[in-house]
């Protein structure tokens, strides 16, 4: 079995596809088959985001929604599963912004888990609430939530 990896960040832009290994946290479903790989892109950045009309899809005032797309490929013998607050948004100040719970926003479809069958892809937007003055500059993709390795997407 290969090392776990350190944790390291790889920077891409936006669009480009990126191969992500887990760490040694909660992505890892079966310790005999080595850590898992899952190819992650994010692939549009939409700014702003209208909310739908049920109290959860809508922003704060003083924020905004917005959203990123993410395509996830699993390319292992075991589906890869987690919770999308692997995901952030990161703005030119270095603060962050984890996802946000909506049930209907102008962009869809909304991934709310991701779960993606062996050599199957799911695509789909995850969105945050940011402050209305927050210039986005980045978007991170975090296995085992931080232990594994770290894609991050550079905007523009």
């Amino acid at each position: 079995m290969s090392p776990l990896p350190t944790k390291t960040t790889i920077d891409a832009a936006l669009g480009t596809t990126i191969k992500l290994r887990s760490g040694t946290g909660t992505d890892k479903p079966d310790p005999n088959l080595g850590p898992p790989e899952i190819e992650v892109a994010a692939t549009r950045f939409v700014d702003p985001v209208k909310g739908g009309d049920d109290p959860l899809s809508g922003a704060a005032p003083g924020n905004r929604l917005v959203a990123v797309r993410f395509a996830f490929t699993d390319r292992g013998v075991n589906p890869f599963k987690t919770a999308v607050d692997a995901a952030t948004v990161v703005d030119a100040q270095g603060r962050s912004y984890k996802d946000k719970v909506a049930l209907s926003l102008s962009v869809h479809p909304l991934i709310t888990t991701v779960n993606v069958p062996a050599g199957g892809t799911q695509t789909g937007y995850i969105p945050f609430e940011v402050p209305r003055g927050a210039s986005i500059a980045k978007v991170r993709w975090a296995m085992d939530l931080g232990v594994g390795q770290i894609g991050e997407w550079k905007l523009g």
